[in-house]
């Protein structure tokens, strides 16, 4: 059965209510201590989460903007390398300035692909190591946290838990002393509640010793990582940003040499040159009158219409797709040889067999210019010859 209370436990009991009542305004006071604690560390634990996802975030952005000023370098100097082949066909001053033109847009190709390389080989190997790093520290860092709350969290709840049973104890110990009986077990005796408190008390002093420094060493790493990363990235960005505008004064200066070479094309002469490279006299393109069929021969006696503008003493005029090689040399025409006619013959030949000139007579219907004729006719016109049928013939 239980025992009676004595005296002396009575005593006992009397101070142990002083203690007790001591004790839960040491312990009050020491709740409102680790409630700021804890606002504390709250603060640095949220601060942390909202850095290093800044941290993450901005050293993958660093990576992303790199890659993608990459991808456009070379996209640029692909589209300069295709400008650069454009105009070919160009003639005369157009030709001349264009292929300027074609020289610019080589030089800025250039320029974007040494950009290109620059980011695809440096800064994008600067920008992965710095995501890395980052990505690690940010880690380290939240580990640190996540052990520091759970140490002192599990500490915290012990002397919560211990200052609970305490106050059980107490309560039952009165309750006991009211009843003038003893307490029913161990748990129930204030004594040993209160041993256990101090204990669970001075375990969360030792967590808090040992973790004492652990927020401002956190809050340091954090600083040292993020001024590490904020570095990297200025240092990223001012190379890229130096190299872009080097890249756009030498493009604006390749732009202003464009406008000057662009003045010197001259729309109305480029056209003219080339109709007189290619021998084509807009007198020919005009269709002389014909006086009459016997004095001009419009007409042969095979039926095939003779040169505009021949005399009658001529013989037919070649049409050029008639004739696929020269009528002296018998070389085949083509790109680089090209058909030309005798101006007293009709005949076609090639330039080699018709480089010379001379002014017909008056009945060719040529008047005083120069016409090109073959070298047979010619030396049959040097040696008087008449326009006779026969002498056609020859030089036919």
């Amino acid at each position: 059965g239980l025992r009676a209370v004595t005296e002396a436990e009575r005593a006992a009991m009397s101070d142990l209510n002083r203690k007790r009542e001591a004790l839960k305004a040491e312990y009050y006071a020491r709740q409102q201590q680790v409630a700021s604690r804890k606002a504390i560390e709250d603060k640095v634990v949220a601060a942390l989460q909202g850095r290093t996802t800044t941290a993450s975030h901005g050293a993958k952005d660093l990576l992303s903007f790199v890659k993608g000023n990459a991808e456009m370098e070379d996209m640029a100097a692909k589209n300069f390398a295709r400008f650069s082949a454009l105009f070919g066909q160009e003639t005369g001053s157009a030709n001349d300035a264009l292929l300027g033109y074609s020289s610019s847009c080589k030089g800025l190709q250039k320029l974007h692909s040494d950009l290109q390389n620059m980011l695809a080989s440096v800064e994008v190997k600067r920008s992965e190591e710095s995501v890395v790093a980052v990505e690690e520290a940010c880690k380290k860092l939240t580990l640190q946290c996540q052990v520091l709350q759970t140490d002192l969290g599990v500490s915290r709840d012990k002397v919560d838990k211990a200052l609970t049973a305490q106050e059980k104890a107490w309560n039952e110990c009165q309750e006991a002393e009211a009843k003038d009986k003893g307490v029913a077990s161990a748990d129930s005796d204030p004594w040993i509640a209160a041993l256990r408190f101090q204990a669970a008390s001075k375990a969360l002093e030792t967590v808090e010793a040992a973790h004492g420094t652990d927020l401002k060493r956190i809050v340091a790493e954090l600083k040292v990582m993020d001024a590490a990363r904020l570095a990297n990235m200025k240092s990223v960005l001012r190379s890229y940003a130096d190299s872009r505008r080097s890249l756009l004064t030498k493009a604006l200066q390749h732009a202003e040499e464009l406008c000057l070479m662009v003045e010197k094309i001259e729309p109305d002469n480029d056209c003219v040159a080339f109709l007189l490279s290619a021998e084509v006299n807009e007198e020919e393109l005009v269709t002389q009158p014909l006086t009459s069929v016997d004095a001009q021969g419009a007409i042969s006696s095979s039926g095939i219409p003779v040169a505009p503008s021949a005399a009658g003493s001529l013989g037919v005029w070649i049409p050029d797709d008639a004739v696929r090689n020269c009528n002296k040399c018998q070389q085949g025409f083509g790109l680089m040889r090209r058909k030309h006619h005798c101006r007293r013959c009709g005949h076609v030949f090639c330039d080699k067999c018709s480089a010379r000139t001379c002014v017909l007579p008056v009945s060719f219907g040529f008047g005083a210019q120069q016409q090109r004729v073959c070298d047979t006719c010619l030396e049959l016109l040097q040696q008087g010859e008449s326009s006779s049928p026969e002498a056609l013939a020859a030089g036919g």
